[in-house]
């Protein structure tokens, strides 16, 4: 599901991180969705090797039309005299409608490199424009933004972080507990592997991979109280 540059890098390249320890993480505020329209943010905390290291947030905003869907990926693995030497950025806003996702703009930074990534309709058709590919995607394509379950039902994503076209598969694993939280888990792959986690609606409340060449695990703090389903 990920690319080896970055699986969205939302993430960085990742692989499946070994069969683990038990999650830890503080009580998870899991609230029960709301009906309508209404916005709320997910808060997720990442860390590597054992130490926290950056967050993951993710906004939903829905009304009558449309999803929105904003999320900011903040990683810093190393500061030098406080400053980041060794980080990474993804800031991802989409529109969703009537199940399809009708616009995509991403900006991600790291290692000295800026990427965009940029989708939008055109003549009727989804048309993707990024470093890793330019051109008409499929009208059911999904993204790497992993904000709702219903993603893995989608056999192509677009890496938000390159904007490669990437070729998914999931199966359903067991039921993990998080912070008093249970989740379902995925086993999710394409050219590499990972574990997501996922409350019984939909909602993203987690991962386990490997970030930047070393085991990473993000956990929930807060998930969002809003409807995450794509129609």
């Amino acid at each position: 599901m990920f690319s080896r540059r970055t699986f969205s890098t939302a993430l960085g390249s990742l692989v499946l991180a070994g069969a683990a320890r038990p999650l830890v993480a503080q009580d998870v505020e899991v609230s029960p969705l709301p009906p309508g329209p209404g916005s709320a943010e997910t808060h997720l905390r990442v860390f590597l090797e054992g130490r926290e290291v950056g967050t993951w947030e993710i906004a939903l905003n829905r009304d009558e039309d449309a999803l929105r869907v904003d999320t900011l990926i903040d990683i810093v693995r190393t500061r030098f005299a406080g400053l980041p030497v060794d980080s990474y950025t993804l800031e991802t806003r989409e529109t969703w409608s009537g199940g399809l996702l009708r616009a995509l703009k991403s900006t991600a930074r790291g290692s000295g490199e800026r990427r965009e990534v940029r989708a939008g309709m055109q003549d009727g058709s989804l048309h993707l424009e990024g470093p890793g590919y330019e051109g008409q995607v499929p009208a059911n394509t999904g993204t790497s933004s992993l904000f709702s379950r219903d993603m893995l039902e989608r056999a192509t994503w677009i890496d938000t972080d390159s904007g490669q076209l990437l070729s998914i598969s999931s199966d359903l694993g067991r039921r993990v507990k998080i912070g008093g939280t249970e989740f379902d888990e995925y086993l999710v792959s394409s050219e590499t592997e990972a574990k997501l986690f996922y409350t019984d609606d939909g909602r993203f409340g987690g991962a386990v991979m490997k970030l930047m060449g070393a085991s990473a695990r993000i956990l929930p703090g807060q998930v969002s109280a809003i409807d995450p389903s794509l129609g």
